[in-house]
């Protein structure tokens, strides 16, 4: 008799633990349910949207921008070095054809290089 009872406290606790907990469980369901009815959470969620948007478009902007500049400077450095092997011919071209001149130094001061 003594076992029966404690089985039944135990089992009367166990259903009592769950109801509890099931009680909790929704309790704590109506309430984030309200708080994100509410007007207030609302207006944070599309704050923070618009925040996140903003931050996305000006990243690809910012992006844009340094692609931009990494192209110019491509650009500039392969007609840098279009004009470079074009005095090179020129100059070769001139001794070619036997056109004496008095050679100086110049620097292409974007190549650092002699022509």
């Amino acid at each position: 008799m003594y076992l029966e009872a404690i089985e039944f406290s135990d089992l009367f606790c166990c259903q009592l633990e769950e109801e509890t907990s099931m009680r909790v469980e929704e309790e704590v369901r109506k309430r984030v349910e309200a708080k994100l009815g509410s007007e207030e959470v609302g207006l944070e969620i599309e704050r923070r949207i618009e925040e996140g948007r903003k931050k996305l478009f000006d990243d690809a902007k910012a992006q844009l921008q340094r692609e931009k500049e990494a192209a110019l400077a491509e650009a500039r450095q392969k007609e840098w070095y279009w004009i470079y092997d074009l005095m090179l011919e020129l100059r070769d071209s001139l001794q070619g054809i036997g056109l004496r001149f008095k050679q100086k130094e110049v620097t292409c001061t974007y190549l650092g290089r002699m022509c």
